[in-house]
């Protein structure tokens, strides 16, 4: 049977931690799956890595499940059966999954439809401001200002990792390093807003290096 590796020049790693060919954004160990197979999966056909190594999409470390229902029924099988969780001791599977899907989901827009979606916020909220002047100028920013600068932060910083690779145990690490860092400066320094913003900005980039990625 073939042997199918991972290969810089056509694929990347995309920030749920699975590789995907660069030219099609498609997800490899499906497309590999679907040559094993011999025909085009279905959208609710679930490819599962047997040994839970994301980076693994040999044939034979491949398996398919027609449902995503079907798909949880077996890690909940398996947790049950070595107290394993997706190849963890504690029962944190389905955050991770939510993390690497939220952060897969923005990280797909572009650095520029980041900006734009902080410009769009940006002016939002001014003409609040000028329309609702007795609104509390807080919780405006907070919501038009904040949560798209925030967006932006995660593109970019998703955008960095598919360019150098920044996956794996020792990035997860430094992820898990970077949570109480961050917590400390936003606490610190809560009457300097930018400064405490900075210190939240580190914890998302934490949570983001520490679980939004699973490559073993």
């Amino acid at each position: 049977m073939r042997d199918y590796a991972f290969n810089d020049e056509t694929m990347y790693v995309g920030a749920d931690g699975y590789p995907r060919f660069k030219d099609t954004d498609m997800l490899v160990h499906r497309w590999v799956m679907s040559k094993k197979t011999g025909r085009r999966l279905d959208s609710n056909e679930i490819v599962h890595h047997i040994d839970g190594d994301k980076m693994n999409f040999q044939p034979d470390n491949l398996e398919i499940f027609s449902s995503q229902n079907k798909h949880e029924a077996h890690h909940k099988r398996m947790k049950t059966e070595t107290g394993d969780w997706h190849g963890r001791g504690i029962d944190i599977g389905w955050f991770l999954d939510l993390v690497s899907t939220v952060v897969g989901f923005v990280g797909k827009y572009s650095i520029i439809q980041g900006i734009l979606f902080f410009i769009i916020g940006t002016v939002i909220g001014y003409v609040l401001h000028v329309i609702y002047p007795q609104w509390d100028l807080t919780t405006i920013s907070c919501g038009t200002v904040c949560f798209p600068l925030i967006i932006l932060f995660v593109i970019l910083i998703t955008s960095i990792r598919k360019k150098w690779d920044l996956y794996g145990k020792n990035w997860a690490t430094i992820g898990v390093i970077m949570l109480p860092c961050g917590a400390i400066v936003s606490i610190m320094s809560s009457a300097n807003p930018i400064v405490s913003f900075l210190g939240g900005c580190v914890i998302f980039a934490g949570l983001i290096f520490a679980f939004a990625q699973d490559r073993g």
